[in-house]
């Protein structure tokens, strides 16, 4: 609604036939002073925002309002994103005033002039509310508006901010078939991530029907991979869905910000997809549009497949979506859809050829881009790189970074291979091949009869606590804008205007965090110690109370367009690999296992417990390879990085060396006369640390098992560790102390203080930072360079007996006595994830990819977690 004038009193853009040439703040300003004839003259008002035809195009009112939104410019006025005052908001001369701004909460419901009573009080003493941008910073920094809410309605577009039910929070995107906004559900409080059809292309029937069709295919689909549709309407000429809110990245975003990602979360991630992919192939649809972009990773670890705007549905799925016809302009020759650098040959020359083994082709290009930081092929060109797709080679990944298994070249050259025919025929098939490629050469496959091992959690032994527990070491490496009830928001806004001007507030953020679907294995556990079997079926899925793995509307989010509710399917749920407990290794006769550490092939661990056993385990047969005896428990073990030898010390006195292969002991170290309660290994495996009840840190040489220098805390050490450069030490006691100093120059050594008694120390794979925990329930982050403390954390609130750096230095896993499990972004200062509590944790062992965990707990089992994927 371009204004051909403005408002005499405020200046503020107004249209030609504005009753009585004023705007309606104007309007209801003279309602206070006069009441006779307002009526009238706001019944014209509420016909010219409610026109159904303003311009030629035939947009509503609304349409145009929201269409004007698009182009909002975000309010930067919070405290931790300062600017001047007269450019808070980039490009715009005036905004509304302040009555205006007012008026535009109380119609959006955000607040009541009650609550604006109250806060005028409370307004902060160095911002003018009678200023409308210093109003609007005041209810950002209060937390009444978003930041993108409080820019809308500084630029007079609050009609834009609902679309029926949905309250706009944020603009989250834009792609080809609209935008993408953050919004609330304004009667049940849910957010939502809600796409919306442009009005520019509302008259466009093909791309309402890809709009609809991409809102139908999604709703068909029930899996934790694919993003879940909840609604679908069309609201004043606005076409829009509603889908689950995730707060994450996409991957590409993440590959720019952080680069190219390590082998085995790349893996990962394209199982992942690949997961949520297999669940549309079966009912016949593919995406035809894979790349890095529509992969999302939520916070809680799970990747999320987005976008199936270019979905393709076959006969196969035709009976379940309906009457859905192939739209012609999606598949008619001479019509590229998708992206092109990471398109397969096929689609890119006939899209109606694409089929699920083209989603494997992009995935492959996917794949190639979180190895690399690029896609597969280049060119000037459009056409140049569709040519490539058809004729050039497959790029390797030799080369492309270290630590890349040998076997990830010949699995990306049959996902990417130039014929369908020639590339894995289904989905299934390529995850078992991803498996089989990870970096340490462990498949971890659910439901196979492995010895050892007891599926978790349905059948749990009852805990075995004991009183003599000693210090524990952890060394692992909604409503719609009321236009037509006028008088009815002229009286509240009257309470409003009398008021002297001034207020703040609420912003509507809200996290979504979406919890990991419970994963039930039924295992059978035989009397044997060391031996346990899974049933078939190994593992089975449990959906959720609400779900029947239907077409599922939110009853709370009933729509209004029919998205294939006439035809329910029902399907099977597909066991998927859950986050959390996987397996649990028995053997340690019920008795507390004190250490665990898991070797740097990933396939072999090593426990130690108070059953005087020390267990070395192969943990792709879950078979006890080897067992060492003490001749007291066993409080701490390490294994040496070529996975030769394991150190292991205890309450018989005695430092211990062991040969994995032959599976002899070795000479030991011996002139202890307290128990040993932490040992480590150099990273060269030259050098050994213990840390014993009698107060001294000793540093041995290996070769000769001589102690080459001893320094005391003033209580027990109950950690010690190696940088990973192994040129410093890190140790902590019940002295409260954690100290560092440089291998060779013990004098130089630096305590920091800050914690209670210190039960566990680790440094961070980057060697930067250290990580302590106490039986003050808290957790401290230290910086090794600056030698100052970072943060406390106080999250777990019960003795932390264990803590482990996870391969990228910016997230922990650590345990404690109580149970918890929990991991932890250092960097962000944020939880992640908590894991179930089913026992005591008193040692935590992380493994190379950063994908697995074990832990050593007081029931007498070592227990194999999935964490989840974490890339931010």
């Amino acid at each position: 609604m371009p204004p051909a004038s403005v408002c005499p009193q405020c200046h503020n853009p107004l249209p030609d036939n504005a009753p009585l040439g004023l705007c309606v703040p104007c309007t209801l300003r003279i309602f206070q002073e006069d009441q006779s004839g307002t009526t009238v003259e706001l019944r014209g008002w509420r016909a010219i925002l409610g026109a159904a035809d303003v311009e030629a195009q035939g947009r509503s009112a609304e349409a145009l309002a929201w269409y004007d939104l698009c182009e909002t410019a975000t309010f930067r006025g919070s405290e931790d994103s300062p600017r001047s005052r007269d450019s808070t908001v980039r490009g715009v001369d005036r905004f509304v005033s302040a009555e205006s701004l007012l008026i535009s909460l109380v119609q959006l419901d955000l607040m009541e002039p009650v609550e604006i009573q109250e806060l005028l009080k409370q307004f902060p003493a160095d911002l003018d509310p009678k200023n409308p941008e210093e109003l609007a910073r005041g209810l950002v920094r209060s937390k009444r508006l978003t930041e993108y809410q409080a820019g809308a309605l500084l630029q007079g577009k609050s009609k834009g901010l609902v679309i029926d039910k949905y309250l706009i929070l944020d603009k989250l995107g834009a792609g080809g078939m609209g935008m993408v906004f953050k919004a609330l559900h304004r009667r049940i409080k849910r957010v939502v991530a809600l796409k919306v059809l442009p009005p520019s292309f509302a008259k466009d029937g093909t791309a309402v029907r890809r709009f609809h069709r991409e809102a139908e295919a999604a709703a068909k689909l029930s899996h934790p991979n694919l993003v879940a549709v909840l609604d679908a309407d069309e609201f004043n000429g606005l076409h829009f869905f509603a889908m689950e809110y995730n707060a994450g990245k996409d991957l590409k975003r993440l590959v720019e910000d952080r680069g190219p990602l390590s082998a085995g979360r790349a893996i990962e991630c394209i199982i992942q997809a690949a997961r949520g992919l297999g669940a549309a192939h079966a009912l016949g649809i593919y995406h035809r549009d894979i790349k890095p972009s529509n992969l999302l990773l939520d916070p809680r670890g799970t990747l999320k497949v987005l976008d199936l705007g270019l979905a393709r549905m076959m006969d196969k799925g035709a009976d379940l979506l309906g009457s859905v016809e192939p739209d012609p302009e999606l598949t008619r020759p001479g019509i590229i859809m998708g992206t092109v650098a990471y398109m397969a040959p096929e689609q890119a020359y006939n899209s109606r050829a694409a089929d699920h083994r083209s989603d494997i082709y992009s995935l492959g290009c996917t794949l190639y881009y979180l190895l690399t930081g690029r896609p597969p092929y280049d060119g000037d060109t459009l056409m140049a790189r569709v040519i490539a797709h058809r004729e050039e080679p497959i790029p390797s990944l030799s080369g492309s970074q270290p630590n890349i298994p040998p076997t990830l070249d010949p699995t990306l050259r049959r996902m990417m291979a130039k014929s369908p025919h020639d590339r894995y025929q289904s989905v299934d098939e390529l995850i078992a091949g991803l498996q089989a490629c990870r970096s340490d050469g462990s498949t971890l496959r659910d439901g196979e009869a492995w010895s050892g091992l007891v599926s978790a959690p349905d059948l749990k032994r009852p805990p075995s606590r004991s009183d003599q527990a000693s210090p524990r070491s952890s060394l692992a490496g909604g409503g719609t804008v009321a236009t037509g009830r006028w008088r009815t928001w002229i009286l509240r806004l009257f309470a409003v205007l009398v008021l002297t001007i001034g207020l703040a507030g609420l912003t509507l953020v809200v996290s979504a965090r979406i919890r990991a679907r419970p994963m039930v294995p039924v295992a059978s556990v035989p009397q044997s110690k060391s031996e346990a079997r899974l049933e078939p079926p190994g593992k089975i899925a449990i959906p959720e109370p609400a779900s029947e793995h239907s077409l599922s509307i939110s009853p709370n989010l009933a729509p209004s367009l029919p998205i294939g509710a006439e035809t329910e399917m029902r399907r099977a749920p597909e066991p998927v690999e859950s986050i959390g407990e996987i397996r649990r290794f028995a053997g340690h006769e019920d008795r507390l296992v004190e250490s665990i550490a898991v070797a740097t092939d990933g396939q072999h661990a090593l426990s130690a417990g108070l059953d005087c056993t020390v267990r070395y385990w192969d943990l792709l047969t879950g078979q006890e390879i080897r067992r060492f005896v003490h001749d007291g428990p066993v409080f701490s073990v390490a294994i040496s990085h070529d996975n030769q030898m394991a150190l292991t010390g205890g309450a018989d006195k005695v430092m211990r060396l062991w040969d994995l292969e032959a599976g002899r002991e070795l000479p030991p170290f011996k002139g202890f006369t307290e128990p040993i309660y932490s040992v480590a290994l150099s990273p060269d495996g030259q050098y050994a640390l213990s840390g014993s009840r009698d107060k001294s840190v000793r540093l041995w040489e290996v070769a000769t098992r001589k102690e080459i220098y001893s320094l005391l805390h003033e209580g027990a050490v109950t950690a010690v560790a190696f940088s990973p450069d192994g040129q410093r030490v890190l140790t902590g006691g019940e002295d409260k102390t954690v100290r560092i100093w440089k291998l060779l120059a013990p004098n130089e050594a630096h305590d920091f203080k800050g914690q209670a008694k210190v039960l566990c120390a680790v440094f961070s794979p980057d060697g930067h930072r250290a990580l302590s925990g106490g039986d003050d329930g808290a957790v401290v982050l230290w910086n090794l360079d600056s030698k100052r403390m970072i943060r406390r954390i106080d999250g777990p609130r019960d003795q932390v007996r264990c803590v482990s750096f996870l391969p990228d230095s910016r997230h922990a896993l650590w345990g404690t006595k109580a149970g918890k499990l929990i991991l932890w972004n250092v960097e962000d200062d944020r939880e992640v994830y908590r894991f179930e509590e089913t026992a005591g944790r008193l040692g935590v062992a992380v493994f190379s990819d950063g994908l697995r965990a074990l832990t050593s707990d007081d029931d007498g089992f070592v227990r194999l977690w999935k964490l989840p994927l974490v890339l931010d």
